[in-house]
This record gives structure tokens, C-alpha cells and sequence, in this order.
């Protein structure tokens, strides 16, 4: 499938394109996460917006809720390893 074809199957689906456009927020991830504002906050959102854009079906707030339990959190150490 090319991308243009998926592009319209996601548009058709009313999908999510950008953070904004997911049914949690920073905020969300922050209460249930127990994390502070920063970037990991970020990733966390990032990561989400991946699942949502191959599977529009998942952008539900309990849905995503319980997806944001399943991901594996960056070491608290602040810096990258190779």
C-alpha cells in the first residue's frame, strides 16, 4: 500500500496527526506516570502518536491510559547511551 493510499485510509479514519490531535495530553502522562514536565514526557507522547497513526482505533482515552502502563520508561539518568 502506498503512502498516499494510507494517508487517505488515516484522514478517512479521523485520525491523529499531531500531539494535539490524541485523546490524552502531557498532563495525562504526568498523573498517570507520576513524571514531571520534561522530555520523557515528550517520548511518552511521541510513542503514542506512532500506535495511533498505524492502528486510528487507539486513540481512546482509556485505551491510551493503559498503553502509557505498557511502555518501558529512560533510564532517570538524563543521558543517552549508544
Amino acid at each position: 500500500q502506498g503512502l498516499k493510499e494510507r494517508v487517505e485510509e488515516v484522514l478517512a479514519a479521523g485520525a491523529a496527526f499531531s500531539l494535539r490531535d490524541l485523546a490524552i495530553d502531557g498532563e495525562d502522562v504526568m498523573r498517570l506516570t507520576g513524571l514531571g514536565p520534561g522530555p520523557e514526557v515528550g517520548r511518552i507522547l511521541g510513542t503514542l502518536l506512532d500506535m495511533v497513526l498505524e492502528d486510528p482505533g487507539l486513540n481512546e482515552r482509556g485505551k491510551l491510559e493503559n498503553l502509557i502502563h505498557d511502555l518501558p520508561r529512560s533510564a532517570p539518568t538524563g543521558g543517552a547511551t549508544p
